[in-house]
Formats: C-alpha cells, structure tokens, sequence
C-alpha cells in the first residue's frame, strides 16, 4: 500500500515550544538582565520591573500571555533595544524575544525582521562559543519563514541550522536538532504539495489551451484583442 501522505494527510506541525518562547528566561530579561545594565532604567515610562516579575507563573496559570501583556512587554523591549548602554549580546537577546513574540501573535513578516537583527548581532559580534546560539536564532528564523509561507528559504536555513548543532556536538536524538528536522520535513511537505498543485494548474490550463484559441479564431477575437 503506497505510504505517501496525501495533502489531507499532512502531519501536523512541529512542537514550537521546543524553541520558542521561555517564559523564565524572558520574565529574567526583563527583571534583572535589561535592570541590571541600565541603572537609569527603572525612570522609564514603559518600565516597571516589578510588574513583569512572576510572568512566567502568569503564563503557567493562563496558558500564554495575555494580550495586554505582550504589548506591555514589547513596549518595554522596544525602548530598552534603543538604548546604548546595553552589551551586544543582551540587545540580540532583546530581538530574539520581540521576534519571538511577534511570531505568537500571528505576525509572522515582523518576526522575521527582528530574528534577522538577533542574527546578524550574533554572527558579527559573538565569540566563536556562542555557535549553538547562532543555530538556535537560525532555528527560529526558519519556523518564521515557514510560517510566512517562505518553505524554501526554511529549509535552507533548517539545514544550516543542524550543521551548526552537528558541530556543537549535538545528537540527532537533541531536543534542538529533532525539532529541526521535523520543521524541515514539515517545510518540504507543504512546498512539495505547492509544487504539485502549481503543476496540476499548469497542465490544465495548456490542455485547455488548443479549443480556446480554436474559439478565439472561429469568433474572429484574436486580431481585436488589446494587450495588457
């Protein structure tokens, strides 16, 4: 019996919580990296260190964030990635999270532009030790991508991801690098299922083709037909 999956049959989509949003290590962000660094922060309008402490407890008992929030939230980071006193690493950190919210509200385009920004600091800037992070943002920026509806481009970057994990050390059995892996197949179902049904309209339409120029001709249209 032929095992292939229909387009009906598609598997569902990876896990993103495997590479999402931690709500521990954002509501740590938050409450004593950004604090932490710019002692002048706590002046700020969008900034209440206090009224972000206990999210990730918050997230617990509400099953993400509520809507008010996340834009509380993103106003906060969106300051504090403006600000000069923070260290590279900490502002790639900050777009990493904003992209990363973005994605949770749908806003797919948004998120990958912030991944992009994470990416780049982290590439020109990081120690040769921070790899494993540049294959993690590599990693989200592809699940971006996919969900943007740009397979290709995922799995160009899925690949490149688990290159990096390979050479991290990860096993192919890693949480990162399984995930991965069922992004890029998931990715190739999806631009496989896109391929086929841009074929089958393709070779409908060249079918169709002969009888109608057949018609035009017998109508007299094709001479009085104005070009575009």
């Amino acid at each position: 019996m032929n095992q292939r999956r229909s387009r009906f049959q598609r598997r569902k989509s990876p896990n993103f919580e495997t590479i999402g949003l931690q709500y521990d290590k954002l509501e740590k962000l938050l409450v004593e990296t950004i604090p932490d660094h710019l002692t002048d922060w706590n002046n700020s309008e969008n900034w209440n260190g206090s009224k972000f402490a206990g999210l990730t407890a918050a997230t617990q008992e509400n099953e993400g964030l509520a809507p008010e929030v996340t834009d509380a939230v993103l106003n906060a980071l969106g300051e504090a990635v403006q600000h000069p006193g923070l260290p590279v690493q900490v502002v790639a950190c900050v777009h990493t999270y904003i992209g990363l919210l973005r994605q949770s509200q749908g806003e797919y385009l948004c998120a990958v532009q912030s991944l992009m920004k994470a990416l780049w600091l982290e590439t020109s800037s990081f120690h040769p030790e921070g790899g494993a992070q540049i294959g993690l943002t590599l990693h989200r920026l592809a699940v971006a991508y996919r969900k943007n509806g740009n397979n290709k481009q995922a799995i160009s970057l899925l690949d490149k991801a688990m290159q990096i994990y390979t050479g991290c050390g990860f096993a192919n059995d890693h949480q990162f690098f399984s995930h991965a892996l069922e992004e890029k197949q998931f990715a190739k179902e999806h631009l496989e299922d896109r391929e086929r049904r841009c074929h089958s309209t393709t070779t409908l339409c060249l079918k169709s083709l002969p009888s109608i120029l057949e018609e035009n001709k017998a109508n007299g249209q094709g001479s009085s037909f104005s070009l575009c």
